[in-house]
């Protein structure tokens, strides 16, 4: 008799909260020594409004003469976002961006009708070592939008707007939330329409942690995003 580890998302039903529809617990995957949890697609929730991948990357420590290495892959028909919260990665596309993320900034990616890019640490952080930790989310684009152009747009980390509320601090990194607007806002953005913050009930989906270096989306985001518990315009994702 085998084991094998459990290695998707795992759902709990929080009856007893009705403000929560789901608790999401991801399952750590090494990807070639550091961990990545994913937290969407789950069962429960194959979107959460415009959103069809929600990953964690790290944290992990590179030791000095290692570091991040993803290689050049491909997107299509999506947008990627990447947000760190320790570390520092450089991110090159096809279309001829260059670009280090560091904790704070938001790099946002659309694909469009397609796009190749890398991720890697760069050779300063590789010589002396690092830690890295943050998050990156696939954005569903609209149909109609799914063949633009591939962009590339980087918002440094003192251009999005930080507010308090209930005593909790906020950083609006898209979209727009309390009276605050980000630069990547509904003005700006391609990408489907978002849900009222704290309006919709099917999207109270609490999530534990989240990443991938796969280009490739599973069979169920290739749906529309007018899914049970998404709140998008219909719009699919391919990679």
């Amino acid at each position: 008799m085998s084991i094998v580890p459990a290695r998707e998302p795992v759902d709990t039903v929080a009856p007893s909260t009705p403000e929560i529809a789901h608790v999401i617990d991801a399952r750590a995957r090494d990807i070639g020594g550091f961990a990545v949890k994913r937290l969407l697609p789950s069962i429960a929730r194959k979107f959460v409004g415009p959103f069809a991948f929600f990953d964690e990357m790290g944290p992990v420590d590179f030791l000095p003469g290692s570091g991040l290495a993803v290689p050049p892959h491909p997107h299509i028909g999506l947008a990627t976002v990447t947000y760190l919260f320790e570390g520092e990665i450089v991110h090159r596309d096809s279309i001829g961006s260059l670009r280090a993320i560091r904790p704070g900034d938001v790099n946002w990616m659309t694909a469009g009708r397609g796009v190749v890019h890398s991720e890697r640490s760069s050779p300063e952080m590789r010589q002396r070592g690092s830690r890295l930790h943050g998050l990156q989310l696939w954005v569903a684009l609209p149909l109609a939008h799914e063949e633009d152009e591939p962009t590339f747009a980087h918002h440094a980390s003192a251009a999005l707007p930080e507010l308090e509320v209930g005593g909790v601090r906020l950083r609006v990194l898209a979209g727009e939330a309390y009276g605050a607007t980000s630069p990547r806002s509904r003005r700006s953005s391609t990408s489907t329409r978002r849900c009222p913050p704290a309006r919709c009930s099917r999207c109270r989906t609490i999530t534990s942690s989240a990443r991938s270096t796969s280009s490739r989306a599973p069979s169920d985001a290739v749906r529309s995003a007018r899914s049970p518990g998404a709140c998008s315009s219909s719009s699919r994702a391919r990679a």
